[in-house]
């Protein structure tokens, strides 16, 4: 993926964070933190809540469409579990889905569910400022 270049903002990082994608979780990121960051004007957030903006901005191709992100994406199970376990509308609107999640991730079983999200996501995404090419 090759992001615009900008006069104002150096983009080479973020360029690299997109080179190797297997799953969609790092687009998923970005979206959540972008929503989060233009939508609601948030300059700080916590990783759960940019983690309930990526299963809401997942919800609709994975419930409605049914669309697989293929066979290494965890994100479509999690999301399937969550509205089968807990009668998820499919029709839900995002708001109102991103309402639910913030009162279901204070349980327990919940987070250990969505947890997989913040085990290698947010340093995956931030590997090209970081400079390293490992997981340690």
């Amino acid at each position: 993926m090759q992001i615009p270049q900008s006069y104002i903002l150096t983009t080479k990082y973020l360029n690299r964070v997109f080179d190797k994608t297997v799953a969609t979780y790092k687009y998923y990121w970005f979206l959540g933190i972008l929503d989060l960051c233009v939508k609601h004007g948030k300059t700080r957030m916590n990783v759960w809540d940019i983690m309930i903006t990526m299963v809401a901005n997942a919800w609709y191709p994975v419930i409605y469409f049914r669309l697989s992100f293929g066979k290494s994406e965890s994100l479509y199970e999690a999301i399937w579990a969550l509205q089968k376990e807990y009668n998820i509308p499919i029709n839900i609107s995002i708001r109102d889905l991103t309402d639910l999640l913030h009162e279901l991730v204070q349980r327990a079983d919940v987070r250990k569910q969505l947890n997989f999200l913040q085990m290698n996501v947010p340093f995956r995404f931030l590997r090209p400022w970081i400079d390293t090419s490992d997981d340690r």
